[in-house]
């Protein structure tokens, strides 16, 4: 997973009919989101027909890196033969994201700017969700939905690329017209929340 140090395992067999001598095994890896931090495993002799685990490389995966397939090869070099090259894969996949609801509220500032949507006028909600992690959000979008006939969404969605782990953020964007003749008191509006790396989540909210 991003951000993660990997110590990954390569087995191979020796299926020549002599010992392979001062054998080296490489594992390289061609990926901005992969740090190499020890890449080079050594064998004084390895016996004909011997099969081994070839443990000791060491990886960082960044914290940003893309999900998805890494390529990677592992070379093998004996001073009697080779050398040889094997292509492997090495799967990143995001941890899931969990989203929790902070607080709401409303700005008019085409109003009277009293923090309410009062009737007649265009309000901006606010919605201030946290990613509680522990992965990041990816392609995050932020919906609200009204069933009230005396209000109007006109702006119903904010998106969001990426979300890190750990951040609140307040939701911008979002546009409601209050009917002049609303009645007062507040209106129960619903806030959904997808991603492609988790989800979905809902909140119920009052707008005043």
């Amino acid at each position: 997973n991003p951000g993660e140090r990997l110590q990954p395992r390569v087995r191979l067999r020796n299926v020549g009919v002599e010992a392979a001598l001062n054998v080296r095994v490489t594992l390289d890896i061609d990926s901005a989101g992969v740090t190499v931090l020890a890449g080079v495993v050594r064998h004084d002799t390895w016996p004909a027909g011997a099969a081994r685990n070839n443990g000791g490389f060491l990886l960082d995966v960044a914290p940003n890196a893309a999900p998805g397939d890494v390529q990677a090869r592992v070379l093998v070099e004996a001073d009697n033969g080779g050398p040889w090259a094997f292509p492997i894969r090495i799967a990143i996949a995001d941890l899931p994201p969990e989203f929790s609801f902070r607080s709401s509220w409303t700005y008019d500032p085409a109003g009277n700017r009293d923090g309410a949507a009062n009737p007649g006028e265009r309000g901006r909600p606010r919605i201030r969700l946290r990613n509680d992690g522990p992965g990041v959000g990816r392609n995050v979008r932020v919906s609200l939905s009204v069933m009230d006939s005396a209000v109007a969404v006109i702006a119903h969605r904010v998106t969001h690329a990426v979300w890190p782990a750990g951040e609140a953020r307040n939701n911008d964007g979002l546009l409601v017209d209050i009917a002049p003749g609303a009645a007062g008191g507040a209106v129960t509006a619903t806030v959904h929340i997808t991603a492609d790396t988790g989800g979905p989540w809902t909140f119920v909210i009052d707008i005043p």
